[in-house]
C-alpha cells in the first residue's frame, strides 16, 4: 500500500495503490468498488474547481476509503491465513497481518470521519457523520 494516495492532481489506483492477497479472490471486488470512488471523487471535485478546500476533504475522503478497505482486506486474510495451520510460516504471515491491521486502524483513527457517502455513483456530502 503507497503512504500517499491522493494529492492535488492525482489518484493512486489499483494495484499501484493497494495490493491485496489473491489467494483471497477479494481483488477485484475491490477494484472495481476503487474505480467507482476514485471517478466520484474525480467528478466531485470537478463540481468545485475553485475550492481547496472542497478537493482536500475529498481526497482525504479516497484515502480514507481505500485504508479502510485494505483494513478490511487484512482482517479478512487473517481470517483466512488462520486456517491454513499453525507452521512457523502461517504464524508470521498472521501476525504481519495484524501489525497491518493495527496500523491502518492507527493511520484512520487521526482521519476525521468520511465526510461523503456514495448515491449510485456520485459523492455527496453526509448529513450526520458516519
Amino acid at each position: 500500500m503507497l503512504e500517499c494516495l491522493a494529492a492535488p492532481g492525482w489518484l493512486a489506483c489499483g494495484n499501484e495503490a493497494i495490493a491485496f492477497d489473491p489467494l483471497c479472490g477479494d481483488g477485484t471486488a475491490q477494484a472495481a468498488r476503487e474505480a467507482i470512488l476514485a471517478a466520484a471523487v474525480i467528478t466531485a471535485i470537478m463540481e468545485y474547481p475553485d475550492d481547496p478546500h472542497a478537493m482536500e476533504t475529498l481526497l482525504m475522503h479516497y484515502r480514507s476509503m481505500l485504508l479502510a478497505s485494505m483494513r478490511r482486506h487484512l482482517r479478512f486474510c487473517a481470517q483466512f491465513y488462520s486456517m491454513g495451520g499453525n507452521s512457523p510460516w502461517w504464524r508470521t504471515q498472521i501476525s504481519a497481518l495484524a501489525t497491518g491491521f493495527e496500523w491502518c486502524s492507527g493511520q484512520l483513527a487521526g482521519l476525521p470521519q468520511p465526510r461523503y457517502e456514495l448515491h449510485g455513483l456520485r459523492l455527496v456530502p453526509r448529513m450526520v457523520p458516519a
